[in-house]
């Protein structure tokens, strides 16, 4: 929307992360016309509604920071402060690309939907994302792998000379690059997930 060069997340200069961003930039800016720029430009930057009597309020990557990396293991005091200053009792987030599911107290929870366009690097080849069902009694949150022909948007990644690591990344389930991760992330890279559902 803004025609910005890369996505700013900080990535260390001319590490795989910063060149990768460049280049799904550079290709972006060129692919989506003004009108769809423009239409982004309108859309709110975090959502808030109720659920089944419950807060919610999504973000992509932190409350007052659209890039920031939340992680399983990250902070709970910061969790808990960014569900505070939104005024919700569930986040729901995405951005770190791992899915994870933390309840902080007896009222609160962070929520990661997980990614629907990159691995979890846990070594699959298929995606995640995250649904909310409600019933009389509770909401419950589960999460889905996404299984897909792999082999087309490689393809298409590599028609559009992509950046390499992606693309393999997509087909190993493996990242290009551990520069964001934790060392309680790093130690799970190539484990196979299992979420287990959750009931608010």
């Amino acid at each position: 929307a803004n025609d910005k060069e890369d996505c700013g997340c900080g990535f260390d200069e001319e590490s795989v992360c910063d060149i990768a961003s460049k280049q799904w930039f550079a290709f972006a800016r060129k692919a989506v016309n003004k009108e769809s720029k423009n239409w982004m430009a309108t859309l709110p930057t975090s959502i808030s509604f109720s659920y089944n009597h419950t807060a919610m309020h999504v973000i992509h990557g932190g409350l007052e920071q659209q890039n920031q990396f939340i992680f399983a293991s990250s902070s709970t005091k910061e969790k808990q402060k960014q569900l505070e200053t939104a005024h919700a009792n569930v986040m729901i987030g995405g951005h770190c690309g791992i899915p994870f599911g933390q309840q902080l107290d007896a009222n609160h929870y962070w929520l990661n939907a997980g990614v629907i366009g990159m691995p979890a690097n846990d070594g699959e080849a298929s995606t995640w994302y995250m649904t909310l069902s409600k019933s009389a009694s509770h909401i419950e949150v589960a999460w889905h792998r996404l299984r897909y022909t792999v082999s087309d948007t490689v393809s298409a990644m590599q028609t559009h000379q992509l950046c390499p690591g992606y693309a393999e990344a997509l087909e190993s389930g493996l990242w290009p690059s551990l520069d964001i991760l934790p060392d309680p992330e790093r130690k799970q890279v190539g484990e196979k997930m299992h979420l287990a559902t959750i009931k608010i």
